[in-house]
């Protein structure tokens, strides 16, 4: 996985069949014509500032081109979580990036 995914919000776009549950039309906002997407809130504030701080931190760590174990950890870090695992990280080249010729 790339850092970046985690750092990526759910796109609702109109007619989505999440809105089909209760939960997700409670956290929705009114459609943005200019995004092609209904904005939503998570339940706990919290999550969505976490995800503003993976945003930024994903930022600041692609401008300066840091290593994905580094990214990893920082995130690990932000989510307050336990000590960051010992996991061995896919080599960069099983990914598969935007850049890939079958990738659409």
């Amino acid at each position: 996985m790339a850092p970046i995914q985690l750092a990526i919000r759910l796109l609702l776009p109109e007619g989505s069949l999440l809105f089909d549950l209760a939960e997700a039309r409670d956290m929705v906002e009114p459609f943005d014509p200019r995004a092609l997407c209904y904005p939503w809130r998570n339940s706990g504030p919290w999550l969505d500032e976490l995800c503003a701080a993976i945003q930024r931190t994903m930022q600041h760590e692609e401008r300066r081109q840091a290593g994905r174990l580094d990214i990893f950890r920082k995130i690990w870090s932000l989510a307050e979580c336990a000590v960051f695992p010992d996991l061995p990280l896919a080599a960069r080249a099983t990914i598969p990036y935007l850049t890939e010729p079958w990738y659409c």
